[in-house]
C-alpha cells in the first residue's frame, strides 16, 4: 500500500471484519477492504471534510486531524493503531508549523518566535503622527498588547492607551522591559519577576527565579525564564512549572512554537537545545560555535520560523537548524522574517529568498556613519510591508516582495540635550495599525490616515506673473507633526492635465518648504503631498510672459527703436507683429506710437525695429511699452485688458 503522494506506507494487515458488532462498524466507518487476487487494499471517501476525532463505536476517540480528508492512510492509519495495528506515526511526527503572525509586537521580536513579523492589522498608506509622549528620559523599549503601550524607565512602568496615547495607569517598577501576554504584563530582574495586570496595573503574581533572570518569554500559558537554566512558571499564578539547570550562562534570548522552546548556553561550544514546553525534557542539543569577537551581538534572540532555528553565529549568516531535530537545514538565515522571505541588516537592508538564499531587492545604507541616521538593529514586517525608521525622523515602507517604497516620510527631530548614541532609546513596536516609535525618550506613533484630509498650505502670490524661461519659488509652511515630501504638479499650456516636476522636497524642522519652478509658458501650479495624507493645494496660475528688452537711438528726432523678444522654445515668434505704446501714468492711458514685424529664429526668439517720432515733453512717469498681439493665445502672457487691446490705438489701464 503507498501514500497518497507517492510515499511509501506503513506495511499493515487489514483488520478481521468479522466477530462483533463494534468490530463491523469499526471497518465500515473507515472504509471497505477489498479482495483481488489474493491482495486486499482500502477504499476510503475523498471527500472535503474537517475531521477532529474519528470515534468508533466500541473504542472512543482513536483521531484527532483538521484539515480535508485523505485518500490515502493518514487518518486510516491513526484509526488502525486502535484496532491493534502495528504502525504509529505520533513519535515522528514534526514539531507543529510556527504560528500565523499576531496583531501586536507583544516581546522582543514580535511574539514567541522572535521573527519580527505581525499581521497588518490596518497599517495602510497614508499615514499621520497620530500622538507623541515625552518620558523625558532614556528608556527601555516598548511593547503592544491589549491595546495599550507599555514601557519601562528604569523606576517606573507605563500604560498608555495606543490610539490616543492617553497614560492609563503608571507604578514604582525598577525592573527590566515588559512583555505582554494573556492579559498580564510581566517584568523581570534583580532576581524578581512581577506580573501585573495590564488593564490596571496592580501586581497580581510574583516569583523568585533562580540567578540573575533575563527578559523573560511568554510562550502559550508559560512564563519562561533564562539564567543558569530555563525556568518555567504558570502565567495565570506564578506557580512553578519546571526547571532545568545548566552550568553555563545563556546566549540572547530563548523563543518558543508549538510545544517547543529553543535556547542557546555558553557551554564551551555555545550549543542551542530543543525543550518539550510542556514538562522541560531535553529533545536535542547542538554546538553551533561561540560569536567570534567584533561579530553579531551574542544577545540576538533565538528565532523560530517554519521548520528552521537560527541562533547568533560566528559569522553574520549561516545555515539554520531543522527543527525537528537539531540537524543542518536547508535555506538562507536572516534577521527577520516572513512568509518565504527573509531580511538582512548587514549592509542596509536586504531581502532574501529562504529557500536559495538568492537576493530579491536590496535598499542600500542611508547615512551610515552618521549615528542619528542609524537603522533599528531589526526591521519589521507588518503585513505584507517592511517598516524601516531611522533615529533621525526618516520613515519609510517598502513592499515585502518587491522593496518598492511605498510610503515615505519624516517624523520631528528628537528634543535637543538627548543622547543620540544610546541604542536602547532607538526601537519600535507595533500592533493594530499603528507603530510606535521610541527615539530620545519620546514616544510617537503613527497611524493610518484619512486619504487627502485638507490641503497642503501655500503661500499664492501677490503678482503671479515671471518672465518666460525664468525660475521662482513656490512656498509654505506646513503645521502637521509627520512631514512627508511635498512636489509641485504643473499643467501647462494649453492646459492637458497635471504632472509632476521636480524632486521632492521635506519641510524643516519648522514645516517650511520651498519648491523651485522653471516658467515656460503659463502654467497652473499646486503642491501634492507625495504621502497623500494630505490633498493638493489651492491651485493657481503663473503667467509666463515674453521677454521684451528694447534700445533706442535718435538722429534727428526719429527714433529707430530695436527690440529683442525671448519666449518660450515652443512659440514662434517670428512673423509676429510688435506694436509700441507711449504711456502717461498721469492719465492712465497709453498710445500707439509704432510697430514693426518680428524677424530672426523660427522659435523661442526673434528681433524687430520699430520707428517712430521723438517724443517731446515726456514727463518723470511716462514710459514706453511694447506688446505683442494674440500672444497670449499660445500661452504667453495673462489675457488681461491691455493684452486683449494689443494693436488698439489707445489702451487704457
Amino acid at each position: 500500500m503507498r501514500r497518497s503522494n507517492g510515499a511509501p506506507a506503513a506495511s499493515c494487515r487489514p483488520p478481521r471484519c468479522r466477530g462483533g458488532s463494534a468490530r463491523r462498524s469499526a471497518c465500515r466507518g473507515i472504509g471497505r477492504w477489498r479482495g483481488s487476487g489474493g491482495q486486499r487494499r482500502l477504499r476510503t471517501a475523498a471527500r472535503a471534510a474537517t475531521v477532529r476525532g474519528v470515534r468508533v463505536r466500541g473504542l472512543g476517540r482513536v483521531a484527532g486531524v483538521r484539515g480535508r480528508a485523505v485518500t490515502g492512510p493518514g487518518v486510516v492509519l491513526a484509526v488502525l493503531a486502535g484496532l491493534g495495528g502495528p504502525a504509529s506515526v505520533a513519535a515522528d511526527a514534526p514539531p507543529a508549523v510556527t504560528p500565523a503572525p499576531g496583531l501586536e509586537t507583544t516581546q522582543v521580536g514580535g511574539d514567541a518566535t522572535r521573527r519580527g513579523w505581525i499581521s497588518e492589522g490596518g497599517f495602510r498608506p497614508p499615514f499621520r503622527l497620530a500622538w507623541r509622549f515625552d518620558l523625558g528620559r532614556p528608556v527601555e523599549r516598548p511593547v503592544v498588547g491589549g491595546g495599550r503601550v507599555y514601557v519601562a524607565t528604569g523606576s517606573e512602568l507605563l500604560a498608555l492607551d495606543l490610539a490616543s496615547g492617553r497614560e492609563l495607569w503608571r507604578v514604582p517598577s525598577t525592573l527590566g522591559p515588559p512583555v505582554y501576554g494573556g492579559g498580564l504584563v510581566v517584568v523581570s530582574g534583580q532576581r524578581r519577576m512581577v506580573a501585573r495586570d495590564a488593564a490596571t496595573g496592580s501586581a497580581v503574581w510574583s516569583a523568585s527565579p533562580p540567578g540573575g533572570p533575563k527578559e523573560p518569554l511568554i510562550a502559550g500559558d508559560l512564563v519562561i525564564t533564562q539564567s543558569l537554566g530555563l525556568h518555567a512558571f504558570d502565567l495565570a499564578t506564578g506557580a512553578p512549572r519546571w526547571s532545568v539547570d545548566r552550568a553555563h550562562a545563556p546566549i540572547g534570548l530563548p523563543a518558543a512554537a508549538g510545544d517547543r522552546v529553543y535556547a542557546e548556553h555558553v557551554d564551551g561550544a555555545c550549543s542551542i537545545a530543543a525543550f518539550d514546553r510542556r514538562t522541560g525534557a531535553e529533545l536535542w542539543t547542538r554546538p553551533r560555535g561561540c560569536p567570534a569577537e567584533g561579530g553579531p551581538s551574542r544577545y540576538r534572540p533565538v528565532v523560530v520560523h517554519r521548520d528552521m532555528v537560527l541562533a547568533p553565529q560566528p559569522k553574520a549568516y549561516e545555515t539554520p537548524l531543522r527543527a525537528l531535530d537539531g540537524g543542518p537545514g536547508a535555506g538562507a538565515d536572516a534577521d527577520a522574517f516572513a512568509g518565504g522571505i527573509g531580511l538582512r541588516t548587514a549592509n542596509g537592508l536586504e531581502a532574501v529568498d529562504l529557500v536559495s538564499g538568492r537576493s530579491l531587492w536590496q535598499a542600500p545604507p542611508r547615512n551610515g556613519s552618521d549615528v542619528v541616521g542609524r537603522r533599528a538593529r531589526n526591521p519589521l514586517v507588518i503585513g505584507d510591508t517592511v517598516v524601516d525608521p531611522r533615529f533621525d525622523g526618516a520613515l519609510e515602507v517598502r513592499g515585502l516582495a518587491d522593496g518598492r517604497v511605498r510610503w515615505a516620510g519624516y517624523l520631528p527631530a528628537p528634543p535637543q540635550g538627548r543622547d543620540l548614541t544610546t541604542s536602547t532609546e532607538f526601537s519600535f513596536a507595533a500592533g493594530r495599525g499603528t507603530l510606535v516609535l521610541l527615539r530620545g525618550g519620546v514616544l510617537e506613533a503613527v497611524a493610518a490616515a484619512p486619504a487627502g484630509a485638507g490641503r497642503v498650505p501655500v503661500h499664492l502670490p501677490r503678482r503671479p506673473y515671471a518672465p518666460a524661461r525664468s525660475s521662482l519659488t513656490v512656498s509654505g509652511r506646513f503645521r502637521r507633526g509627520l512631514q512627508t515630501p511635498l512636489a509641485l504638479a504643473v499643467d501647462e499650456y494649453p492646459y492637458r492635465g497635471f504632472g509632476s516636476v521636480g524632486r521632492p522636497t521635506v519641510p524643516d524642522r519648522r514645516g517650511n518648504y520651498a519648491l523651485r519652478l522653471r516658467v515656460e509658458r503659463n502654467t497652473r501650479v499646486r503642491v501634492v503631498d507625495t504621502g497623500g495624507g494630505t490633498g493638493p493645494s489651492r491651485t493657481f496660475t503663473i503667467f509666463a510672459y515674453p521677454r521684451i528688452d528694447m534700445s533706442f537711438r535718435n538722429r534727428g528726432g526719429r527714433v529707430t527703436g530695436r527690440i529683442t523678444v525671448k519666449g518660450s522654445p515652443a512659440v514662434r515668434f517670428r512673423g509676429r507683429r510688435v506694436v509700441m505704446y507711449h504711456g502717461q501714468a498721469s492719465r492712465r492711458r497709453m498710445r500707439r506710437i509704432g510697430s514693426g514685424r518680428i524677424q530672426g529664429p523660427r522659435l523661442g526668439t526673434g528681433r524687430a525695429t520699430v520707428r517712430f517720432r521723438a517724443i517731446r515733453g515726456a514727463g518723470r512717469r511716462d514710459f514706453v511699452f511694447a506688446c505683442i498681439p494674440g500672444i497670449d493665445r499660445v500661452g504667453q502672457g495673462p489675457a488681461d485688458a491691455v493684452q486683449r487691446r494689443c494693436g488698439h490705438p489707445s489702451i487704457r489701464f
